[in-house]
Parts: structure tokens; sequence; C-alpha cells
């Protein structure tokens, strides 16, 4: 599993189209990422003049986990790349598509932060869990406040869902009436709403912190455990309770039952009662009950 969650942003402002300002979303998506609580969790690789034939080598290079296009796009839904001239390219929705369906491994999310980009969405929805596209046009400023927004989510835990609802929250507090532009599509999605799962949630940053519970020492695996129960990600209990099998150290064991006691819902608790049951160690039985104290579980 990957330490880190990385984001390839692909961006294309061809001589012949308005200028816009990316470089404003890439500080602005920088900023907001070094902000957050979980900022160390993410890698951004930034690319300009995007070409056509950039792409699969970008996506194999990167083998990203978040794609994220900041450009144009006509209005007949294609994205527009640059050519070797600088000009602008248009780039066909269905090839588009396919590409991504030949390139998909361990990619959660595209952002096609561009206007018209919908139809585009559609397609690329077909082989991704979650894709943000723009329905219609979308101005500079309002475009450049929903990814800073969204990414400063991601960064403090929030799910994808989450992070696409307050980045359209802060284009109705800046920008009002451009909103709805924004659209979230998914392949476990129905009328255009992701549909969350338990055990499937979309949480990259739950998944990151998991992976650092069985590496390095003592107080790395008990910082791992911590942070997953500041996250309080539902569908990270069951592998909770197998790393708590697996540990050796009462004291990261004790962090682990701690993170279990952060996490909403009758699954954690029946999980720290099972603990409870067979944990020997006085200091690891002490998290646990800890954290069925907090709960307000039973001991018993």
């Amino acid at each position: 599993m990957s330490k880190t969650t990385k984001i390839l942003f692909l961006a294309a402002n061809p001589v012949d189209t308005p200028r816009i300002r990316i470089d404003e979303e890439i500080r602005a998506i920088d900023e907001r990422i070094q902000l957050a609580e979980f900022r160390e969790l993410f890698d951004v690789s930034y690319h300009s003049a995007v070409r056509v034939g950039d792409l699969q080598s970008l996506l194999m290079r990167h083998n990203p986990n978040i794609v994220h296009f900041s450009g144009h796009g006509a209005e007949t839904h294609e994205i527009i790349l640059v050519d070797p001239t600088g000009k602008g390219r248009r780039v066909p929705v269905a090839a588009i598509g396919g590409l991504f369906a030949l390139l998909n491994a361990g990619l959660q999310c595209v952002v096609l932060n561009a206007c018209y980009t919908n139809r585009q969405a559609v397609e690329i929805a077909k082989h991704v869990p979650c894709v943000i596209g723009v329905s219609k046009e979308l101005g500079d400023g309002a475009a450049i406040v929903f990814a800073a927004h969204f990414y400063l989510a991601l960064g403090f835990g929030k799910s994808i869902k989450a992070a696409f609802d307050l980045g359209r929250n802060q284009i109705a507090l800046e920008f009002p009436g451009q909103e709805d532009q924004p659209v979230l599509l998914g392949k476990d999605s129905a009328g255009g709403e992701v549909v969350f799962k338990w055990g499937e949630k979309l949480d990259l940053l739950a998944g990151l912190a998991l992976g650092k519970l069985g590496e390095g020492g003592s107080s790395r695996r008990s910082e791992a455990a911590l942070q997953l129960g500041l996250l309080g990600d539902e569908a990270a209990v069951p592998l909770l309770e197998k790393r708590w099998q697996m540990e050796r150290d009462p004291t990261v064991r004790y962090w682990l039952a701690i993170a279990l006691g952060r996490i909403d819902g009758k699954n954690a608790l029946q999980t720290l009662k099972r603990i409870r049951s067979e944990e020997t160690d006085r200091f690891a039985l002490s998290g646990v009950d800890e954290a069925l104290g907090k709960k307000g579980g039973s001991r018993k």
C-alpha cells in the first residue's frame, strides 16, 4: 500500500485560449494542503503544457491516486490540451474514457477542473470510483477556490464526497450562483450521488494511515493508530482489530484500542468488548477500558 496519496496535477492553457490562472490554482492547492492536519500524506506532482502524447507516460510514471486537470473544456465537451505549436487540441471524449479504462490501478478520483467537462466525467466514471466535472461554464476564481478547499478538506481527513461538498460551499460563499457547476459522479453512483458503502468508503487518508500500522518502531505504529482514530472512519474497524491481533507491543495495542474508541458505531464498540475479553496485558487493557469509558460501554 502506498504511504502517501499521490496527486497528479495536469495543466494546459494553449496560446489560442483565454488566459487562466493555473499558477494561482497550484499555489492555492499547495497552500491549503500545507495547512492541513495530514499534509505529510500528500505528494503532488505538477505538469504544465500537457500534450496528448504525454498522458499515458505520465499516468504510468506516477501511478496516481488522484488525477487533477486544470485548463479549458470545449462546449462540445472535450478537454483541450496543447499541440506541438502551443495551440489547443481537443481530445475525443471516448478516447479519454478509454485511457482511464486501461490505466486506473490505484486511481480513486479524477478532477476535471475545466468548463463543460460533465460528459467527459461520465465516460471516466465508468472506470474510476469518483470523478468531478463541470456542467457548464465556471469562472476562474470559482474554479480555484473549489480546488483549494477540496484538497484542504481531504487533508483534514474528509471523504471525497465531503470534500466535494465543502468545495462547492466555498464557491457559494465567494462566488454565489456558480456552486452548482461542479458535479460528482462515480461508477457506484445513482442519480449523480456517490454511494459510500461501509467498508468501501473512499477516504484516502484512512487507508494510507492504516498502511503505517505495521511499519517502523512502537512510537510510529502508535501514532498511525491515533491518526486513524482521529479520522473516525468506521471502515477501519476490522483492520484495526486484525492489527491488534498481530501486535506484540502492549503500548501499540493501547493506542489501537484508543483509536477504536474514537470511531462511532456499534461495530467499534463490539470490537472493543471482544478485545477486552482477550487482552492480558494490564497497560493495554487500560486503553481498552478508557476507550469503553468514552463510549459509555460496559466493561463486562
